[in-house]
Order: structure tokens, then C-alpha cells, then sequence
């Protein structure tokens, strides 16, 4: 798995916003594959920490929020969401990443994670 540094975050358009309902602008990511650029939604909060990797051809998007003790992962295949696993609870996040688990590596936590969805 591999860092990916090029990509970009921002919110969503006012279109996108009201499609979803949303009272509040969400976040996307931008980000190119071999197939292209794409601008995708993500589930992500405006004070996490977001990291991009690639494994392959799947792109997979980490966010941790170590103050509100969360972390979740989404994947992407060619700008499609193939899956998403999000840990909130204490239990959660230990039985998934082990204790004190978003102390671990980004890197560490986003293998972790996407090997718990597939």
C-alpha cells in the first residue's frame, strides 16, 4: 500500500448539498487512478485527519479524529465506492484495531480496516 499525496478535499457544491438533503455542506475528495481523475463524497468530519492510499487499483481514504475517538475507512474503485467500515466505540475500535489502536500509524490503521471489509 502506497501514500497517495496528490489529492485535493473540499466541500461539496450547493447542488450536490441540497441532492443529499444535507443542511450543512459534506467533504470530497479528488483524487487520479489509471483511469482518470475523480471527485467523489466521503464521509469525513472538516477536523479529522484524512490520508490517501493506494493497494492496486483500489484507492482507499482514512479519516481519524483522535479527540472524538473515531476512525473510518472508505474504498474506491475507479472513483466507485466499493465499501466503508466506521469505528466509534471505545469496544469497536479495540476489537477491530487493538488497544490503544488510533495510536497506531495511519498506514497501520487503513490496512487494518479495508482488510476487515473485504
Amino acid at each position: 500500500m502506497k501514500t497517495i499525496t496528490n489529492f485535493t478535499i473540499d466541500e461539496e457544491n450547493y447542488e450536490s448539498q441540497l441532492a443529499a438533503s444535507r443542511y450543512n455542506p459534506g467533504l470530497e475528495v479528488t483524487f487520479r487512478d489509471k483511469r482518470g481523475a475523480h471527485t467523489v463524497p466521503i464521509s469525513a468530519g472538516y477536523s479529522d485527519q484524512i490520508t490517501v492510499y493506494r493497494e492496486k487499483e483500489l484507492t482507499i481514504v482514512l479519516s481519524t479524529n483522535k479527540g472524538l475517538c473515531y476512525a473510518g475507512v472508505e474504498l474506491f474503485l475507479h472513483g466507485k465506492g466499493t465499501g466503508e467500515l466506521f469505528l466509534q466505540t471505545d469496544y469497536d475500535i479495540e476489537s477491530v484495531l487493538g488497544k490503544n489502536g488510533l495510536d497506531k500509524s495511519s498506514l497501520w490503521i487503513a490496512k487494518t480496516m479495508a482488510n476487515h471489509i473485504f
